[in-house]
């Protein structure tokens, strides 16, 4: 049995972590990320576009992002429980 909020806390605090990563790989080496993240969709030229963000803009994105994995954590977990049982 998974517990519901530490299954919740874990994937919103990794997919955060993920994001801020990819956000800083971005503002300090943009062939690499533009690499990475082309890489995702078999070499399609995806980041032309991807929007330039402000700070701002970057930290909203966060806070969508991070809520967002939290409840989709959730509720993985409690279906997960339900099946298992």
């Amino acid at each position: 049995m998974l517990k519901e909020k530490a299954w919740a806390n874990a994937l919103a605090v990794t997919t955060g972590v993920i994001y801020i990563v990819f956000y800083v790989i971005d503002m300090v080496a943009t062939e690499m990320f533009a690499f990475i993240f082309n890489a995702q969709f078999l070499g399609a030229d995806i980041t032309s576009l991807v929007p330039e963000m402000s700070f701002g803009g970057f930290i909203s994105v966060l806070i969508t992002v991070v809520i967002t994995a939290w409840i989709m954590g959730y509720i993985w977990a409690k279906v997960y429980n339900k099946f298992a049982k």
